[in-house]
C-alpha cells in the first residue's frame, strides 16, 4: 500500500511530523506521497529524504476548493491533488499560486480555474 497523502510539518497548526520522520516510516516501500495543506514548501525537503532511503517520492498538495456560485461559502472542501508526472507538478504549483492570489481567510480556488490550468 502507497500513502500518498501524507502530512508533514509544513501544514501549519495541523501537524508536526517532521518530514525526515515521515520518509523513515515509510522506509522500505516503493513510493510515498506528501499533500501539505495549502502550500508546497516540504517538497524539495521530501524529494531528498526519500531519495536517500531509496523511496519514490510522489508530489501533491490539498487546496480548498468551491463552486463558481454567488455564495462560495456554501461549499468549501479541501481537495487532494497529485502530480503524475512533472508537467502535473507544474500545474500543481500554479494551483498554489492563484489560491494564494486568491486569499480570503483561507487560500482557495474556484472549479474554473482548475479547469483552466488543468487543460
Amino acid at each position: 500500500m502507497i500513502n500518498l497523502a501524507l502530512q508533514s510539518e509544513f501544514t501549519f497548526k495541523q501537524c508536526y511530523a517532521p518530514i525526515a520522520d515521515l520518509a523513515e516510516s515509510q522506509r522500505g516501500k516503493v513510493a510515498a506521497g506528501i499533500a501539505d495543506y495549502g502550500n508546497t514548501f516540504g517538497h524539495i525537503k521530501w524529494d531528498k529524504e526519500c531519495r536517500e532511503r531509496g523511496i519514490k517520492p510522489i508530489f501533491g498538495v490539498r487546496l480548498n476548493v468551491i463552486p463558481d456560485e454567488e455564495k462560495p461559502r456554501r461549499w468549501n472542501t479541501p481537495w487532494v491533488f497529485i502530480a503524475y508526472n512533472d508537467e502535473g507538478l507544474k500545474e500543481i504549483y500554479k494551483l498554489v499560486k492563484t489560491a494564494y492570489d486568491q486569499f480570503y481567510y483561507i487560500h482557495r480556488l474556484n472549479l474554473s480555474q482548475i479547469r483552466s490550468i488543468s487543460s
